[in-house]
């Protein structure tokens, strides 16, 4: 049985954990043509075997309707230094805020829900709309992989590794 049971909401979103059920709307969006240059699309096959691997979570972004607007992918759930890749996220309707909602939602999720230090990103370079998300949520640069992407025989594209940590102070409970 298949439950729905959100992971963490706000006003405007919930997450919840993605089933089989998902990946035909996954694989519909990261194959839009404005989404399409800035991820590598994955497989059916890819998607649900990293549904199955415990070191991956994939998360459906739902508006206040129930309705799919998106997904995040993370990866290292089971990362010992408590570093967490921030995969993927792919909007199936851009322009509307969702993006921006589901970073901010996923950091919270993230270092509240997961106990994690590090969320980092690898962000195409021309990809300037996510970067500038993810600067104003707070991510920094760290640095760039040049030319680590083969596109087309003799074309390559660099990614730009960007980070958040999690500082806020976590009081110990004395009982």
């Amino acid at each position: 049985m298949t439950t729905n049971v959100p992971l963490i909401s706000n006003q405007h979103i919930t997450f919840r954990k993605a089933n089989i059920s998902d990946v035909s709307f996954m694989i519909k969006t990261e194959q839009h043509p404005d989404i399409r240059p800035y991820l590598i699309v994955w497989s059916n096959e890819q998607h649900q075997i990293a549904m199955h691997d415990a070191n991956y979570l994939h998360i459906i972004i739902e508006d206040s309707y129930h309705r799919a607007v998106g997904y995040i992918i993370l990866r290292g759930l089971l990362n010992t230094h408590d570093s967490i890749e921030f995969m993927r996220i792919a909007i199936a309707e851009q322009g509307k805020g969702w993006g921006k909602e589901a970073v901010k939602l996923l950091i919270t999720y993230t270092f509240e829900q997961l106990k994690a230090h590090r969320l980092w990103v690898d962000v195409k370079e021309q990809n300037l709309r996510a970067q500038y998300i993810y600067r104003n949520c707070g991510f920094q640069q760290e640095g760039v992989l040049r030319d680590c992407l083969k596109i087309a025989e003799g074309t390559y594209e660099s990614l730009m590794i960007m980070s958040i940590l999690n500082t806020r102070k976590i009081t110990p409970q004395v009982g």
